[in-house]
């Protein structure tokens, strides 16, 4: 059994600041600092236990809000006095309390993110009625409100547990998305050589999806086998995790390290990672609970993850989470393009050894220009400039410069494959992009399309069947050059950095 005390922050019926009553959960009178409901006060409270005295957590209640009815503010207990039905018999004293005192409803806010949260007040009766929204950006729901319609004491002053009911169609004048969202079933475990055959299962499938909307990338990543391989390759080199429901992986995540420009953190490749249709948001808000907690226990607090583009379920779970969007992947036929006319008189031409002074110089400037605002890219820089000079002897690449006068406005780089784009991309038959700039005087000249047609150009005729690329999506002109292009993403990369403590 419960006691709970509260103490207002003002004095009310003849009380002191800081002076409190004893509220029995249980019992059907309760008193309130706060005697006038009208008139809204938040108040703290403290809980204890009846028999010992000893505090075991903290609520507060405004009563009433801004909008007119009771909020609960927040409900804690004590670590080690949880899952023992005391937040429940809390929660539920305050509910009969409100009800007695006439109130017909009381809302909540849960964090977009606390599944667990989510879960507890809906055993409680509570049903979702909107989401709060971040005020700077509108597209990311920062929180879910929450709310019980309460019901009326009978002539004892008693009120019956409320009943559960359904959840409306208000969302607050709001067109809010919706993709199922049903908490996981099943228990956490570290994944196995037993999961292989599931898990690539649940990739193939997302693949496969993938694969219907952009044929042109390769079937290699649809076929089983060459999934169940990078699998195994990451239960060697990393980590994962399965969701497990009756014996059966349902859901998984895995990760490695990686050391770089932002430090030691953690990457899921968007092979690594899978769930099943139902309960998609729940599956992902468990599986990164439990990385979370044991990637900051070694002190890797940065996690990047890639995914399918057009994957909702995933989407929408790691923006819940606090990911954000930081690359993307794109592909596109190898059909040419036009420029514009004024862009004609400029000469393009595939680069030499000889060039190797102009190519350094648009190299450092691109990766100066990552590095700056707004795109602020934690870049180590590109290759020196002995690696640069290696890719432009190499027969297999092809550093295409713009020339005007004499002088080198712009580069393009094009060859096969390499390990800084996506897996499901790599393909003997993908060209990659990996470098493009143009000088800012130049832009303006249409001088990148004149070098994109000629790399297309180039691949076609060395055999490609398609090309690809990858860009920042805070480097708003180059994600409306490549998108204005023909590109099309394929994989979405976001991260989360969760911030230490304060000292």
């Amino acid at each position: 059994m419960l006691a709970v005390a509260f103490a207002a922050e003002r004095p009310c019926g003849g009380g002191t600041p800081g002076s409190a009553q004893r509220w029995r959960i249980d019992a059907a009178a309760v008193h309130r600092c706060a005697s006038d409901p009208t008139n809204g006060h938040r108040h703290v409270l403290a809980i204890e236990e009846r028999a010992t005295g000893a505090p075991v957590g903290l609520a507060e209640v405004l009563v009433p809000a801004a909008d007119g009815v009771p909020w609960i503010g927040l409900l804690a207990i004590v670590p080690a006095r949880r899952n023992h039905g005391l937040g429940g018999e809390a929660a539920d004293g305050i509910a009969r309390d409100l009800a007695g005192r006439g109130w017909g409803a009381v809302r909540l806010s849960v964090d977009i993110a606390n599944v667990d949260a989510l879960r507890f007040w809906k055993r409680r009766g509570y049903h979702e009625i909107r989401d709060a929204w971040r005020r700077h950006d509108g597209l990311v729901p920062e929180s879910r409100i929450l709310s019980m319609t309460l019901p009326r004491p009978d002539r004892t002053g008693r009120a019956d547990p409320p009943a559960r009911p359904p959840v409306p169609e208000d969302h607050g004048g709001m067109s809010v998305p919706r993709v199922p969202s049903s908490l996981p079933s099943g228990e956490v475990v570290p994944m196995d050589a037993s999961h292989l055959e599931a898990a690539a299962a649940l990739v193939v499938a997302g693949y496969r999806g993938l694969l219907r909307r952009r044929p042109a990338m390769p079937e290699r990543w649809g076929r089983p086998e060459s999934i169940r391989t990078l699998l195994g390759s990451l239960l060697e080199c990393g980590s994962a995790l399965a969701l497990v429901h009756d014996g059966r992986l349902t859901a998984f995540l895995g990760a490695v390290d990686v050391d770089d420009a932002r430090g030691a953190w953690t990457y899921t490749p968007e092979w690594a990672h899978g769930s099943g249709e139902a309960g998609r948001i729940g599956a992902y808000h468990a599986l990164y609970a439990a990385h979370a907690e044991r990637s900051i226990g070694r002190g890797r607090r940065t996690h990047g993850i890639s995914v399918f583009d057009g994957d909702a379920g995933a989407t929408e779970a790691l923006a819940r989470l606090g990911f954000g969007l930081v690359v993307v992947d794109a592909i596109r036929d190898l059909s040419p393009v036009r420029p514009a006319p004024a862009a004609r008189r400029i000469r393009v031409r595939r680069g030499v050894p000889a060039d190797i002074d102009a190519v350094v110089e648009l190299d450092d400037a691109l990766w100066r220009y990552l590095a700056g605002p707004p795109i602020f890219a934690a870049v180590q820089g590109g290759d020196d400039r002995a690696e640069l000079l290696a890719r432009l002897e190499d027969v297999a690449t092809a550093t295409l410069l713009a020339e005007e006068s004499g002088r080198v406005v712009a580069y393009l780089r094009i060859g096969p494959s390499r390990d800084n784009a996506c897996t499901v991309v790599r393909d003997p038959a993908t060209a990659c992009i990996d470098a493009a700039f143009t000088l800012d005087e130049w832009r303006r000249h249409d001088v990148a399309t004149l070098l994109l047609d000629a790399a297309l150009r180039w691949a076609r005729d060395a055999g490609y069947a398609r090309c690809s690329v990858d860009f920042e999506t805070a480097n708003a002109s180059g994600r409306g050059f490549w998108l204005g292009r023909g590109f099309r993403p394929v994989v979405v990369s976001s991260m989360r950095t969760v911030l230490a403590p304060p000292a």
